[in-house]
């Protein structure tokens, strides 16, 4: 039992949860402003969407820098379930990681980890019966990885997770039980029962089945904005015209999808630059930006590569200044751009 006191304070649900920022296009990251009634929202419609249940156990593997922690850490014991708390020296040792996972019966991973944690499983002891849920998301889930989880967790329901940090964490997952990525689709799923989801043409209105347009997000777990960027928050946040609720808001992702005829989201890319690397959210203009600040560069430009293993790499080239006398080497930028964004960046 756990006793509160004699006096707490219940903070109403428009007060502010936590801030996660994204990266910016300017070089000046945007704070994301999440809402306790976006987060308990977002919370209960995942608890019941994926059955979370007392008896479950689930590893938190991710950094609480993610917004994805409080999928792995809270949503657990909002059913009862217990989490197991895993230190970062051994989330980073992939074979202490994978032999420790006896037990849960809940796991959540971006894909480069859990590709990791499914080979190390699949070298050791075959399988993981024991796993009843798994979940991966956060960058492109290859087909083959699916695959392979499918054969290491075989009593897994396995779920593609799907959501911007302005949508609180998760609003959309696919359920994979084989066969449907066939043609190398990415499918986004179907939304949380709190989060409507819309397919906007130019005009901003839905486009029919089968047609390509902008995916916004309306409901409970909508942000509240970016902090203290009034006309940002404008660009990407708005009133929701199909809600039929007055205050009702909408944000555009950016993601271009369309709707499936059995009512499956497929992702087709974005509508601007933005990559994801490692699970992380990346505007390569800001990457771009930093380095033109260097006083022996003249351009840049930032690409996402694929590597061979899969996942992405960043890759920049950069054109030396016309009065440089000896150009930067790469080893220089680095350290030059490591003053200046996270290491993710880098």
């Amino acid at each position: 039992e756990v006793s509160l006191g004699t006096s707490y304070t219940v903070l109403p649900t428009s007060s502010l949860a936590y801030l996660i920022y994204t990266s910016g296009s300017t070089a000046r990251p945007k704070g994301v402003a999440v809402t306790h009634g976006s987060l308990a929202s977002t919370m209960f419609a995942a608890r019941e969407a994926f059955g979370f249940r007392p008896g479950d156990e689930m590893p938190s593997l991710a950094s609480f820098a993610f917004d994805i922690w409080l999928f792995e850490s809270l949503l657990p014991l909002l059913a009862g379930a217990r989490v197991r708390i895993v230190p970062r020296e051994r989330v980073v040792d992939v074979a202490a990681l994978a032999d420790g996972l006896e037990g849960a019966t809940l796991l959540h991973a971006v894909p480069a980890l859990m590709r990791q944690v499914v080979e190390r499983v699949r070298e050791t002891r075959g399988t993981l019966p024991g796993v009843r849920r798994a979940f991966v998301g956060g960058d492109a889930v290859p087909p083959e990885l699916l695959g392979a989880m499918r054969d290491v967790f075989p009593a897994a329901e396995v779920r593609v997770l799907y959501g911007p940090t302005e949508g609180t964490i998760i609003c959309a997952a696919h359920h994979a039980p084989g066969g449907e990525e066939a043609g190398g689709r990415r499918l986004l799923g179907r939304p949380l029962r709190n989060a409507p989801l819309y397919v906007l043409d130019g005009a901003g209105e839905p486009a029919p089945v089968g047609v390509p347009g902008e995916l916004c997000i309306g409901g409970a777990g909508v942000a509240r904005g970016y902090l203290g960027r009034a006309g940002v928050t404008g660009e990407g946040f708005g009133a929701d015209p199909f809600a039929g609720v007055p205050g009702a808001r909408m944000y555009r992702t950016g993601d271009r999808a369309r709707w499936g005829a059995d009512g499956v989201l497929e992702f087709l890319g974005r509508t601007d630059a933005q990559v994801k690397v490692r699970g992380f959210r990346v505007e390569p203009g800001e990457i771009e930006t930093a380095l033109t600040a260097h006083p022996r560069l003249s351009s840049a430009v930032v690409l996402a590569q694929r590597e061979e293993a899969g996942g992405h790499r960043l890759v920049a080239y950069v054109v030396a200044a016309a009065d440089a006398t000896v150009a930067p080497e790469p080893s220089e930028l680095r350290d030059f751009l490591r003053q200046r964004l996270p290491e993710f960046m880098v």
